[in-house]
């Protein structure tokens, strides 16, 4: 922030657009923290694994000693869940967390508009995409910041706070407090392709794909990794981001950044080649001729 004097306003209820694996875990971790919270998403079904996916959050802690029935049920009191973006009405801050595609998530901003309070933040968990330009679908330019989480979200502590050129310092204040009081490292960065963390990490996760379209095997890569000292290979790591998102990113880098990158067409052939929703690196025959 440019003033620290600027105090953060209050947060009483969270939004969250999206129950996916990022939607729920940042849902969950809300709801953990005391905080009325609201989940959307499209269908029920996708409710439904939303649901899921956060009680899961809590069961894993409960079986390790880290928490208590009690601790699901008040998780799950806090946590509503809808299928319309209506129950946003009441939130202090909205957190979209839907595919990382840029014009997907502008027609998601101007549906809004009608929808949220007018003090509201509005947040994106976009791990790549300019906040700046975005900004301009959104109700509020000056309201409107990033708020990426890194997956999975109960385990990740890192959140990166993306001001655009007109994101205000109280938004920039309260997004930052909103992270802190969830139990997260919040970091302001500036706006830019990729931000912090994947600039720094597009290159490692790029140079796997490379390795994996010369021959080496998926096996190969994260067991050099690994023994390198990292603490999971790129592999795994690309099927934990998951490869459509990872595609996203990858072109939002590579598109700001032509001079420093190789790019490799292995993820999207792949995506192309996949049988429903068999989207796992793990799982796929490396498609022949891809460069």
């Amino acid at each position: 922030m440019s003033n620290p004097s600027v105090k953060p306003r209050s947060v009483h209820s969270v939004g969250v657009l999206g129950a996916g694996f990022m939607g729920a875990g940042i849902a969950a971790a809300n709801a953990r923290s005391a905080i009325r919270t609201s989940m959307v998403d499209v269908d029920d079904a996708r409710i439904a694994d939303g649901l899921k996916r956060a009680s899961d959050v809590v069961m894993s802690r409960i079986k390790i000693g880290r928490a208590t029935p009690q601790d699901m049920a008040s998780m799950l009191a806090l946590l509503n869940t809808s299928t319309s973006t209506k129950v946003f009405a009441d939130s202090d801050i909205v957190i979209e967390a839907i595919t990382e595609n840029e014009a997907v998530k502008k027609e998601v901003y101007r549906g809004l508009a009608g929808v949220l309070k007018d003090d509201a933040i509005l947040a994106s968990n976009t791990s790549t995409i300019s906040i700046t330009r975005m900004a301009e679908s959104a109700p509020h330019q000056e309201r409107f910041i990033g708020m990426h989480f890194f997956n999975p979200v109960d385990r990740m502590e890192l959140v990166e706070v993306i001001r655009g050129e007109k994101t205000s310092d109280e938004t920039v204040a309260t997004v930052v407090a909103l992270a802190k009081r969830i139990r997260k490292t919040p970091i302001v960065v500036k706006d830019c392709a990729g931000f912090l963390v994947n600039r720094v990490l597009f290159p490692y996760m790029n140079e796997s794909l490379i390795l994996l379209q010369d021959g080496a095997s998926v096996e190969a890569i994260d067991r050099a990794a690994t023994k390198f000292g990292m603490p999971m290979g790129p592999m795994i790591l690309t099927d934990l981001v998951g490869l459509d998102t990872a595609v996203y990113a990858g072109k939002v880098v590579s598109k700001a950044y032509p001079d420093r990158t190789v790019t490799s067409p292995i993820l999207e052939e792949m995506l192309k080649a996949s049988p429903g929703d068999k989207k796992s690196l793990m799982k796929f025959d490396v498609p022949q001729n891809c460069g």
